[in-house]
């Protein structure tokens, strides 16, 4: 994988993965929405395409942690919102 996707520069170099990841919000009617994360990623070369689930073996704990204090903070501030909760 030589080519750039739009807006990223060529990265070929093997063992290397490359990732996007997005918040995405949805309306889930008149008052609720779904913050949802969506992340995305493509390997440079077939070996460390075979070894990259290992990798997410050990991520999740520390995502989580991520993703809750932002999801915390993200609450903080709709319950401060006027019409907020």
């Amino acid at each position: 994988m030589d080519g750039a996707g739009e807006g990223f520069p060529p990265f070929g170099e093997p063992g290397w993965a490359r990732m996007a990841a997005a918040f995405v919000v949805h309306l889930c009617g008149a008052r609720r929405t779904l913050l949802a994360y969506e992340p995305r990623a493509v390997s440079t070369d077939p070996e460390f395409t075979a070894q990259f689930p290992r990798y997410w073996t050990l991520v999740p704990g520390g995502v989580g942690l991520v993703l809750r204090a932002l999801l915390k903070a993200v609450e903080g501030a709709a319950e401060h919102e006027p019409g907020g909760r």
